[in-house]
């Protein structure tokens, strides 16, 4: 059930119930038009117990940090519930339609009554979100579900051409093998690099090991492009045994630094720091802003990064970009 459908279908059940007990009181209790208007505005006064805790009071305060105020609220609807009855039936119901007092009645009695009969609106509310909740999360459950069935059969798509294109690189390696120079040892590191990416994106985790021989091989190849002008310092500090991570997560911030900065100044070279130190891992990249790209910045692969920190490590991560002067700073902080 949608939240915008809730307050419809809960007047509706509300009305019947109303009339069934009319119909009840009228006809086998014969009941005055007095009793009538009591019933009915006591019926009222429930829905205004449910209403707020459905739409308001649960959907707002029903976490384990703002127990306080679940109970502040609930305690001060049924205030207002008790004090709402008393102002129609013992004032202006006897004041309009001259309806007798309940004389008699101490005034604690009457709070200790009326909040025992209002209560069940805040338990019959309570019920209807834990369901409404409940239903939303089956309805989000089965939409993911959807959606990650849409993303594997387009994922195998993809890798068809990824697939002949692995394959037909190392036809050309083999092709590549007597001829000398660098090209077959391009060759090489680019079917290995493309071999890592088809075989660990299927894999939720890879050793920090891996990824960084993977990185490795990735720049290996800008300095076979760009050699001998191509600058970069590597740098692993820690102990990375048996430290594991999302397969191909750190290289998004490479590519970046690769695709929008300055790649052939010694004075300033793309630094990729990685440090493992207890239970976090920090990884950060920094490079000179290259102002004479040509290269317009999308913002996809940050983006896309982001989205994956935010399901593999909800709460556990920071992600920063900056800049400072020439030069632009990235970095992320794992808590493993």
């Amino acid at each position: 059930m949608k939240r915008s459908q809730m307050p419809l279908t809960l007047v509706l059940i509300w009305f019947g119930s109303m009339l069934y007990l009319l119909v009840g009181a009228m006809v086998f209790n014969r009941a005055s038009w007095q009793s009538i208007l009591l019933i009915v505005s006591s019926q009222v006064l429930q829905l205004g117990v449910i209403l707020p805790c459905i739409l308001v009071i649960f959907p707002r305060y029903w976490k384990r940090n703002t127990l306080p105020q679940l109970i502040g609220c609930i305690s001060g609807l049924l205030l207002t519930f008790v004090l709402t009855r008393y102002l129609l039936e013992e004032i202006l119901f006897v004041h309009w339609f001259g309806l007798a007092k309940n004389e008699g009645v101490s005034l604690l009695f009457f709070i200790y009554e009326n909040i025992y009969y209002s209560f069940p609106g805040v338990f019959i509310g309570f019920i209807i979100f834990l369901l409404t909740k409940s239903y939303t999360t089956e309805s989000h459950n089965q939409q993911l579900s959807q959606e990650l069935r849409q993303a594997e059969l387009a994922l195998l798509r993809l890798q068809l051409n990824p697939h002949f294109l692995y394959n037909t690189l190392n036809y050309i390696y083999a092709m590549a093998l007597p001829i000398p120079g660098p090209l077959a040892q391009a060759v090489m590191k680019l079917s290995k690099t493309l071999q890592y990416t088809l075989a660990k994106n299927r894999t939720e985790l890879v050793a920090v090991s891996e990824e960084i021989k993977f990185i490795e091989d990735y720049l290996s190849l800008h300095v076979l492009r760009f050699s001998p002008t191509f600058q970069y310092k590597l740098l692993v500090k820690g102990n990375i045994e048996g430290i594991q991570l999302p397969p191909l997560l750190l290289l998004p911030f490479i590519e970046n630094a690769l695709k929008h900065g300055v790649t052939n100044d010694a004075t300033a070279p793309i630094l990729i720091d990685l440090a493992i130190c207890e239970s976090q891992l920090t990884f950060r990249v920094s490079n000179r802003i290259n102002r004479h790209s040509q290269v317009e910045s999308t913002g996809i692969g940050l983006e896309n990064v982001e989205r994956r920190l935010a399901l593999l490590y909800p709460g556990r991560h920071t992600l920063s970009t900056k800049s400072e002067g020439e030069i632009f700073h990235s970095s992320l902080i794992l808590c493993l």
